[in-house]
C-alpha cells in the first residue's frame, strides 16, 4: 500500500544503499576535534553470565533473521514515527 504525503515521516532515513552519507553523519554526530575515525565500541560487560546471556541473544536474532523471521525495518521505523507523534 502506497504511503501518502500527509503520513510520511518528517524523520530522515539513512541509504539503504550500504551506507550512511557523509553529510548524513556531519548532521548527526558533532565532529570531534582531533579524531577522524568512530569511537571504539564499548566493550562487554566482564562478567561471563551476563556476556553469555548478551551473546545468545544476538546469535538468536542473528537466527532469525537468517531464517527470514523478524519485522521489516520499514514497520519498525513507522512505529517510530507513530510513538514520536504521540509524544509531541
Amino acid at each position: 500500500m502506497p504511503i501518502k504525503a500527509s503520513q510520511r515521516s518528517p524523520v530522515q532515513r539513512p541509504s539503504m544503499e550500504g551506507h550512511v552519507s557523509a553529510a548524513r553523519t556531519a548532521r548527526v554526530r558533532p565532529v570531534s576535534a582531533g579524531l577522524d575515525h568512530e569511537p571504539a565500541p564499548i566493550p562487554l560487560p566482564s562478567e561471563p553470565k551476563l556476556q553469555a546471556e548478551i551473546l545468545a541473544g544476538i546469535e538468536a536474532g542473528m537466527a532469525d533473521a537468517r531464517a527470514g523471521r523478524g519485522v521489516d525495518f520499514e514497520d519498525v521505523l513507522a512505529d517510530w514515527d507513530a510513538r514520536l507523534a504521540s509524544r509531541a
